[in-house]
């Protein structure tokens, strides 16, 4: 399996599930978990041997947890959100180390047990995302040994759509709809494709959530009123059903209802780990999505910039670039001031291309004669809307000592 290089990995509440890209089929391909090819998820639980200092990971986990005595380490996404370490007997066992481990033992199923020279590129996929978790699994990525370039984290809105423009194009003809179970929750998303500009635009979005009874019959009839309450207003050429919770038994009438139109309906559980082992591969080889712009809700849909002066020649100098993921934005530089006290930042917009101008003024700052002041500017967003601006003065070398002052201001 060493050609297996492009890895995508979801973690949810409860498991764990990994793809590689094959190659020869141009497909995702699920790593099984047991021998026998039985099963495709790992529970998301590690437990910590420690008469051998052996991490244990999944079914092994729960196994040492029952058998032999050791603490099972079990929500770990909810710990990756929280950012709160792991306690055992007082110990503390740092969030960013489980989940690294975790990264580390679920690829040694795909036979890599050297990340860094095995994986081209490695996508790990969670339901959403802050600013906690993406800090968390950047240090759990280097950690498990894959460098700056190697990994990346999206959101499941991401891997969905990625796992559709994978597929044949009749299968995004219209919108796409996908049904997600966790139990007796149901959520509901729609995949839009405009392609009357260009690159295509898509969003995923229309997101509504609904509680099914438990009762088949009953359970039927309310999940086909929430597929009529949340899909009569678009057309659609396929839908997707994952997670537990959804069984062809009892859904009669609500399968019925959405295979109506020949529209083709596909129902398993690997749809983000597919989506993110997809992604991994256009990353390293665009060609798939090229011409589809994803619109997500975590993507950063300004250009930030700044005009500097360069060689005696006013130019921009771009410092955030639109169309990635917030939690990936981030740049830093330093300037030399010109006498202005007042830092001007460019921004334009995404879809439009509009303008505008933001003054950062610099209160305090000693007065210094021209270019004799270093600043040290730093860009980094909280979500997708707010990028904090962090400013520090340097000085200028022992002529003009750091006055050791710090703005910060947003975008």
């Amino acid at each position: 399996m060493a050609e297996a290089n492009y890895i995508g990995l979801e973690l949810n509440d409860r498991e764990v599930r990994l793809c590689t890209y094959n190659r020869i089929t141009k497909e995702a391909d699920t790593v099984m978990i047991r021998a026998g090819g039985s099963r495709a998820e790992s529970p998301a639980h590690m437990a910590f041997v420690k008469e051998t200092g052996q991490w244990k990971y999944g079914i092994e986990a729960d196994y040492f947890a029952a058998q032999k005595g050791c603490t099972l380490f079990d929500g770990i996404l909810e710990h990756c959100v929280s950012g709160q370490d792991f306690e055992d007997n007082g110990k503390a066992y740092p969030c960013k180390d489980v989940v690294g481990e975790l990264i580390k033992q679920a690829l040694i199923y795909a036979g890599i047990k050297d990340p860094a020279g095995q994986v081209r590129v490695f996508v790990m996929t969670v339901p959403s995302v802050n600013r906690t978790l993406a800090s968390v699994m950047e240090s759990a990525f280097e950690y498990a040994g894959l460098k700056d370039g190697q990994a990346y984290l999206q959101s499941f809105d991401e891997s969905f759509f990625a796992h559709t423009f994978f597929q044949k194009q009749e299968i995004y003809s219209r919108d796409v709809g996908l049904f997600c179970f966790n139990c007796d929750e149901v959520k509901y998303s729609r995949l839009h494709l405009d392609q009357r500009t260009k690159p295509a635009i898509v969003t995923v979005g229309d997101n509504a959530y609904d509680i099914l009874p438990a009762e088949e019959k009953s359970r039927d009839a309310c999940f086909e009123a929430f597929i009529k309450e949340n899909t009569s207003d678009h057309e659609f050429s396929s839908f997707f059903l994952v997670g537990n919770g959804f069984n062809r038994k009892w859904a009669k009438e609500s399968l019925k209802l959405l295979c109506k139109s020949q529209r083709k309906v596909f129902y398993g559980n690997n749809l983000f780990a597919k989506g993110a082992c997809y992604s991994a591969f256009e990353k390293a080889n665009p060609h798939q999505l090229k011409n589809r712009l994803y619109l997500g809700k975590d993507l950063v849909r300004k250009n930030i910039g700044m005009e500097l002066m360069t060689d005696g020649i006013s130019m921009y100098h771009p410092l955030i670039t639109a169309g990635i993921n917030w939690f990936d934005a981030e740049n830093s530089c330093d300037i030399l001031l010109n006498g202005d006290n007042t830092l001007v930042f460019r921004t334009s917009r995404l879809e439009d291309g509009k303008r505008a101008n933001y003054s950062m003024a610099l209160e305090g700052l000693p007065e210094r004669p021209p270019k004799t002041t270093r600043l040290h500017i730093e860009l980094r967003f909280e979500n997708a809307e707010k990028c904090v601006v962090t400013v520090k003065d340097l000085g200028f070398g022992e002529l003009f000592p750091s006055s050791g002052k710090t703005w910060t201001d947003q975008l």
